[in-house]
């Protein structure tokens, strides 16, 4: 076969099906088969349980008549392909890849992927994507606003990307990004998806049109090799509705492990961070922040990071979100005049600069009460009695609440 040559076309069909096929390299020593092409307004194509070794790409859709729909790819295995395991252009919209396998074993080739998706819309869930030599996942949609009606939108769910020691520096368990489409991109979604060791877990930019909405949920992101774990970047446009939580992220750096990024005056508008489990490499920044508005952080854990949360916008707002609490018992004290006694609380992820309230579940008796974090995880409340007396307080439970600014 010579280049793009092809083992399988299907072209300007509907509700075609290929199953349980192998394909086979040819003579060529490019290895620049293509397995199936699904070319030129296929409808309801369905490729399954396929397989082929040293192909550009296992399956791959577009054309230039027409726009592909509907069409799926599951339980395919691809093996040490040269490009992309699995392909879709821009001429093609609602494709799904379901429980597919790629397998590359290395070699000097840079754009190894395994699955990539310049489409409309697609799904990809439950596939296995291992050793890709670049990116895991890739959703860059060319799609221009005038020729195209519908939603914009990566959907995943339980994919496992591993990546080991790829050639270049830029390789993305996800990579998404606007910068070939006037249109812009309607949703990101990820759950339950696992992410091994590369570069970056997710990098997720906004260049030539917005993001309108990205929902990273429970997923099991980046192995200690990573530089960071989920990195968007808004340049000069704007990324908003963020959702990112109940995640379990860890990097081998001192980078930002969840690093929403302005670029050129973008903007990050309403987002929130949630009940994350942040691993860094000794000083790194758990969340950073910049010129975003309409959001905060709350019931993330961290370990190995110097510091929880971190803006650099002009201006602070304060967060609306449920305060974090710590409480004790206390046995009571009697307490001179022009003293004072001081009560340690277990504030899990308090951090310096936030705001501290204090208050005994008892009658304080004119003493004023008051707190500030003393340590790691810790609030110190301070019991000051300036009455002029005396006074005696019984025993009772010491509370502190905290609550953070950000910009």
């Amino acid at each position: 076969m010579d280049f793009d040559a092809r083992h399988i076309v299907i072209e300007r069909s509907v509700g075609t099906r290929v199953r349980d096929s192998t394909m086979l390299r040819t003579g060529n020593n490019d290895g620049l088969d293509y397995g199936v092409a699904v070319v030129n307004a296929c409808l309801d194509t369905i490729v399954d349980g396929v397989a082929g070794t040293a192909m550009r790409h296992l399956v791959t859709f577009g054309g230039y008549s027409g726009v592909s729909k509907h069409n799926t790819v599951k339980h395919c295995r691809a093996f040490n392909t040269l490009d992309a395991a699995y392909d879709s252009h821009s001429a093609a919209a609602d494709i799904e890849f379901l429980f597919n396998q790629s397998n590359q074993s290395g070699g000097s080739e840079t754009q190894q992927d395994g699955i990539v998706a310049q489409c409309a819309s697609v799904k990809i869930v439950g596939n296995t994507l291992n050793n890709p030599r670049r990116h895991g996942i890739v959703f860059i949609p060319e799609i221009n606003e005038d020729i195209y009606i519908g939603k914009i939108g990566l959907e995943s769910a339980l994919n496992r990307v591993n990546i080991n020691t790829p050639p270049t520096a830029t390789a993305y368990g996800f990579n998404i990004n606007t910068e070939n489409t006037t249109a812009g991109i309607d949703f990101v979604s990820s759950s339950d998806d696992k992410v091994g060791s590369q570069d970056i877990g997710y990098f997720i930019k906004a260049s030539k049109s917005d993001i309108r909405s990205v929902n990273i949920n429970n997923t099991n992101t980046v192995k200690p090799n990573s530089v960071r774990g989920i990195h968007l970047i808004a340049d000069t446009k704007t990324i908003k509705n963020i959702k990112i939580n109940g995640s379990d992220i860890a990097v081998n750096s001192n980078n930002e492990i969840i690093y929403m990024q302005s670029i050129n005056g973008g903007v990050f508008d309403t987002w929130q961070v949630r009940n994350n489990n942040l691993k860094g490499g000794g000083a790194s920044t758990g969340i950073r922040v910049t010129n975003a508005s309409n959001g905060g952080e709350s019931g993330n854990n961290t370990s190995g990071c110097a510091r929880l949360l971190l803006s650099d916008a002009a201006s602070l707002s304060l967060r609306s979100e449920t305060p974090r609490v710590g409480s004790v018992q206390w046995t009571g004290a009697t307490i001179a005049h022009g003293t004072q006694i001081t009560v340690a609380i277990t504030v899990n992820n308090v951090a310096y600069g936030d705001i501290v309230n204090a208050a005994l579940g008892i009658n304080a008796q004119g003493c004023q009460v008051t707190g500030y974090m003393s340590g790691t995880n810790t609030v110190t409340v301070i019991v000051a009695n300036n009455t002029g007396v005396s006074r005696t307080i019984g025993a009772c439970k010491v509370i502190a609440t905290t609550k953070r600014l950000i910009a």
